[in-house]
């Protein structure tokens, strides 16, 4: 479907839309550990059974879902209520699906240490769950979770290679470390840093002629990603107060700066030339560069960017980039161990936050939770294996910021 474009007195999307936007990095980190369980796997066995499989310490897995519990009035509180009142009274169970397709928790029963699952356990080790996801033999993803007394959950989980086709590719880290974080860490919600294997090659992934194409020039010098270093970052923040917006900054590295700037600046004359904005310069510091004003697709969206000596930062709006580039403090946090190759950050406990700021701009929407989140913070990170990517996942107990 078309986007159209709105004039300067255009509707824009409700605030209801953009605290969606906020929903969906903690739904999926609830979804995936109730869906799932994730993991410390080895490799993958031909002689486990097809479909989706289980095999979980039952003490373990009553404590994650007491914790998803806690999120109450949300579809997985819910969910999580239904499996503890299902759960046998035996110390392991296990489940499994006929295929990808079909529920996994009715089949929840006892573990037979001497039925189809055994070979799955003797791969758990120390773990408390061990789970496999449909799919070829050798094409399945594999892994197990740990829930400690305080409720961390320390898991780990085995991709394989196909699971990162086409723009998912984005994802697939390269062997060669991604470096250090660039932006700012202060208020984040999001933070996410990478380095693909192949690097940055937007315009391969975009059809010529394309809708995508025709409205941002996706096919540009910039996004064939010959001018960059093949890293990207990203980061969203906490809304200013009265905006309906988080603020998001996306930087990419490049490996000169002055073909980088001409690289950014013919990206920018191109869309002057499809579409009725004006260009106004950015200066922060020693950063420059500029800003698009009179885009109404979405709120506050006054999309900009500066070249700082090593990469792009490109805002959501002026307000994203400053604070992007804010270094009042350092980059990395004071409690962080050495970054690791390819890292995420999902600061739990700020949801909440920000979900009661759009909230307050929309009396009438109901907010995420009602209570903290049982974790205040996820972080991952993932590094190549012979034809798989190993994801390792933390969160954190406790709910203060």
């Amino acid at each position: 479907m078309a986007i159209r474009q709105e004039g300067r007195e255009g509707r824009q999307k409700p605030p209801s839309a953009q605290r969606r936007l906020l929903r969906i990095p903690a739904a999926l980190v609830a979804l995936a550990l109730i869906g799932g369980a994730c993991a410390e796997p080895t490799t993958v066995s031909q002689t486990w059974p097809e479909g989706n499989l289980l095999v979980a310490r039952t003490t373990a897995l009553r404590r994650l879902l007491e914790h998803l519990g806690g999120l109450e009035g949300t579809p997985i509180a819910r969910r999580a209520a239904l499996l503890l009142h299902s759960l046998p009274d035996c110390a392991w169970v296990e489940a499994r699906s006929s295929s990808g397709d079909d529920d996994l928790w009715p089949t929840l029963g006892c573990f037979d240490r001497n039925g189809d699952l055994a070979d799955l356990d003797r791969t758990r080790g120390e773990a408390d769950i061990a789970f496999v996801l449909a799919g070829p033999a050798h094409d399945r993803t594999v892994g197990t979770l740990t829930v400690s007394q305080g409720g961390d959950v320390a898991a780990e989980i085995l991709l394989p290679e196909s699971r990162f086709e086409k723009a998912r590719a984005l994802l697939l880290p390269d062997r060669e470390a991604a470096g250090p974080t660039l932006l700012n860490h202060t208020d984040e919600l999001v933070h996410v840093r990478l380095r693909p294997e192949g690097g940055i090659d937007i315009a391969s992934l975009v059809p010529a002629s394309s809708q995508a194409d025709r409205m941002f020039r996706l096919k540009s010098e910039l996004f064939a990603g010959a001018v960059l270093d093949g890293t990207w970052e990203a980061a969203v923040y906490l809304p200013e107060p009265g905006h309906p917006m988080p603020r998001a900054a996306l930087a990419v590295g490049f490996v000169l700066r002055e073909p980088a700037v001409r690289a950014m600046e013919g990206f920018l004359t191109e869309l002057l030339s499809a579409w009725p904005l004006r260009r106004s310069d950015f200066v922060l510091g020693s950063a420059r560069g500029a800003c698009l004003l009179g885009l109404k697709l979405m709120p506050d969206f006054s999309p900009c960017y500066a070249a700082t000596e090593t990469a792009l930062v490109i805002g959501w709006n002026a307000a994203s980039v400053r604070k992007a580039l804010l270094r009042e403090t350092p980059a990395t946090r004071a409690d962080d161990t050495p970054q690791p190759t390819h890292t995420l950050t999902v600061e739990l406990a700020r949801i909440p936050e920000a979900d009661a700021h759009f909230a307050g701009l929309e009396p009438e929407a109901t907010q995420l939770a009602t209570t903290a989140w049982p974790w205040r913070r996820l972080t991952a990170d993932g590094e190549r294996e012979a034809g798989a990517v190993r994801v390792r996942i933390r969160l954190d107990g406790g709910s203060g910021a």
